[in-house]
């Protein structure tokens, strides 16, 4: 059985050693002692911004180089729904929460369009069906719309 060498990163400044090449966004935050409602960032190795990381989201430590992570409070964010601001302090927001802001509750049997723009660069513009979520930004704008199902 091969033995898979430690490999190094960096987490708000100290060096830390993983045995695998795949870590997780939240093992990174338990390795680092980081509150789990905090933002996690990759720094960029060149020009770009940083990348946000999720809870769920795997980082190769085995390419060249260490990778560098640091953490932050997580910003308030407002989003505009149905134009009307709302303060969102999650990274995503689902199909059901859109519905519960702009309706109050989802009534089962009624359907219901959601446009989404201004969203971060993972996801721009686009629609939101039953069942998805989508990552936000402040100022991003969602239009949610009821219709009756036939």
């Amino acid at each position: 059985m091969h033995m898979q060498k430690n490999l190094h990163l960096m987490i708000n400044g100290v060096n830390y050693k993983w045995e695998h090449s795949l870590i997780k966004g939240s093992e990174i935050k338990n390795l680092g002692g980081i509150d789990p409602s905090a933002e996690l960032y990759l720094q960029s190795k060149g020009p770009g911004s940083d990348e946000l990381i999720l809870e769920d989201q795997e980082i190769d430590l085995s390419n060249p180089g260490i990778e560098k992570f640091y953490s932050k409070d997580k910003a308030e964010i407002i989003i505009i729904v149905n134009a009307r601001e709302h303060i969102w302090n999650k990274l995503q927001i689902s199909y059901d929460d859109l519905v519960v802001l702009s309706y109050g509750n989802v009534e089962g049997n009624k359907a219901y369009t959601i446009t989404y723009s201004s969203g971060p660069k993972e996801n721009r513009e686009g629609f939101l069906v039953k069942g998805q979520s989508v990552l936000v930004c402040n100022k991003m704008i969602f239009n949610v719309t009821g219709t009756n199902q036939s």
